[in-house]
């Protein structure tokens, strides 16, 4: 019968619980990598220290990395005071402008010209001269008048608007050449525009006598006086730039307050400092103990995957198809923190024997599967005694049975001289212990001979 079978697909299960009950070497490895990590730092540093004029430049160095840390500090909340204001005026002019609210392709518009008329007196040989000034002059004086806040101030709460977005409403300009100004209204609709341009007109009405009373007699007149709606792309782009200009400083002020959140206060070299230096000591020695973690279960992953002895008690099953007979199981629950092993072993679902029950289990089922007469040979890559122990144990459970053993039969002639003598074997493993490579000859050597594999005992 050939009782080889090739390797199984890895089994993770059995992967984790072999890195897990590694945890008293993982924990030490990684304490020694810590340590080490750890002295490292604290020796550097503490010859650093013993360098004076090494720490008199680290000590210049600190100061000008405090003043350079200062003046961007002071930069930063500058900015952040402007931006943060001119955001909050853009918001506001966004919630409160009549202008940014106008339909660009529906503008209301009403516009009237206003021409300035100052008579002429005969002079002398019949020459025609101005009674007081020019009519440029008091074309300017009209169009001042009509910008000044006072005049504005008092429309602007007859229409309930704020000053500062109703001048915007409002266009007046001056036609010097021909003694006349333009007044042109922007409004939602174009009946609000007529009704602003009216109010502006009868204003003037009121300015005549107090630039008459300066600048001397003129006649004013209102020529072509109109109103309607129009397309303003100009408006269309100004009311697209403004809300730009509104997402910029917004994005400005994030930019600025994530830089003066990063900007960290320089700690200075950490050879000026116990503090500084006893953290980074202590983070070294937590990167020491991480990267020493890392490193244990790389090599315990390498041994599970490419070692020669076995791990599990399931192994010889899978790998060569040996019958199971029983497993006693390594006790580890006198060690340190053996709290920790019970648990692992309540989670794997592993169920310790007394010894006495392991050998009433391993007779009887060695009695069960065994040919009659029993004839069997105990063999294994064990240590001697542990092997010899277990044979005189089940003797003694089954006087009349012919058992012997002898240890791996690449060490002992013997062994191989006994083996012949029965008709039965079973092999004994140790997990951690035994090797494929030495059980798998054995394996090889007994069917050779034609004795039958009664299966084995895992310890």
């Amino acid at each position: 019968m050939n009782n080889y079978i090739k390797d199984e697909e890895l089994n993770f299960k059995d992967l984790t619980f072999f890195f897990l009950r590694k945890w008293r070497f993982v924990v030490l490895f990684s304490l020694a990598i810590s340590v080490f990590a750890g002295g490292y730092k604290a020796g550097k540093i503490f010859f650093v220290q013993r360098n004076q004029s090494y720490i008199l430049d680290l000590k210049e160095q600190k100061q000008q990395d405090q003043i350079k840390y200062k003046n961007k500090k002071y930069e930063l909340e500058k900015d952040l005071k402007d931006l943060a204001d001119r955001k909050s005026y853009l918001e506001k002019y966004r919630d409160n402008s009549i202008l940014l609210k106008i339909d660009p392709y529906r503008k209301g518009v009403a516009s009237a010209d206003v021409f300035i008329k100052v008579p002429e007196e005969a002079g002398v040989n019949s020459v025609n001269v101005t009674s007081v000034d020019y009519a440029d002059g008091i074309v300017k004086a009209y169009v001042s008048a009509l910008n000044t806040n006072d005049t504005l101030l008092e429309l602007a709460k007859l229409k309930g608007i704020d000053l500062t977005y109703f001048s915007e409403l409002i266009k007046i300009t001056a036609d010097y050449d021909s003694n006349m100004y333009n007044i042109t209204v922007s409004y939602i609709d174009q009946e609000g525009a007529y009704d602003i341009l009216l109010e502006l007109l009868k204003n003037i009405n009121s300015i005549i006598p107090i630039i008459e009373k300066s600048l001397g007699q003129h006649t004013v007149s209102i020529l072509n006086k109109d109103s309607g709606v129009v397309i303003d792309q100009s408006l269309a782009d100004y009311q697209k730039q403004s809300i730009k200009d509104l997402v910029d400083a917004t994005q400005n002020l994030d930019v600025t307050n994530k830089a003066l959140n990063d900007l960290k206060k320089p700690q200075g070299p950490i050879e000026l400092s116990v503090m500084l230096s006893i953290k980074e000591v202590l983070k070294y020695g937590v990167i020491g103990f991480v990267v020493g973690t890392l490193l244990s279960i790389f090599g315990i992953c390498l041994i599970f995957i490419k070692g020669d002895r076995l791990v599990t008690d399931r192994e010889l099953k899978e790998k060569f198809g040996l019958r199971f007979i029983g497993a006693l199981g390594m006790d580890n629950h006198n060690k340190f923190f053996c709290f920790i092993d019970k648990w692992l072993d309540k989670l794997e679902g592993i169920d310790k024997v007394s010894k006495e029950l392991f050998y009433d289990i391993i007779a009887t089922n060695i009695n069960n599967f065994s040919l009659k007469p029993m004839s069997i040979f105990l063999t294994g890559d064990i240590e001697e005694e542990i092997l010899n122990d277990i044979t005189s144990k089940l003797q003694e459970k089954m006087p009349s049975a012919k058992i012997d053993c002898g240890i791996y039969m690449g060490k002992r002639i013997v062994t191989l001289q006994k083996i012949n003598e029965f008709d039965e074997v079973i092999f004994v493993g140790n997990c951690g212990g035994s090797r494929f490579s030495k059980i798998k000859r054995d394996i090889e050597y007994v069917n050779d001979l034609g004795k039958r594999i009664l299966g084995y005992i895992m310890i």
